[in-house]
């Protein structure tokens, strides 16, 4: 998995390339443990280019999710190509976050 972090107004957005696994989530890890993640109040998670995503990467989004929500922040999933909406889904991840069609309408939302 790559990983493309870029802010817009104050909104990180991470925009995930290839298959969401314990790799991948690994990296998000890291920023969550050195605070980068804590300083937005929005974090939108772009799965337009996740090829998939297993386990560890929906636990990677409910983790981010609770704890930004704890400190009052957001999180969003935008553009999921189908079986990755279809993963999200089954792991009941829209009670959870915002599920946008596109990052543009994500950034909207934000």
């Amino acid at each position: 998995m790559n990983l493309s972090l870029l802010v817009h107004q104050g909104t990180l957005v991470a925009r995930v390339y290839g298959p969401f696994n314990q790799s991948g989530g690994k990296k998000i890890l890291r920023l969550l443990k050195r605070g980068k993640i804590h300083t937005y109040s929005t974090l939108i998670f772009d799965l337009n280019h996740a090829s998939s995503i297993d386990s560890f990467g929906l636990g990677i989004i409910f983790l981010i999710a609770h704890r930004l929500r704890q400190t009052g922040g957001r999180t969003l999933v935008v553009n999921p190509q189908p079986q990755v909406r279809e993963s999200l889904e089954r792991a009941d991840l829209p009670s959870m976050v915002e599920m946008h069609p596109t990052e543009k309408r994500g950034l909207v939302a934000a």
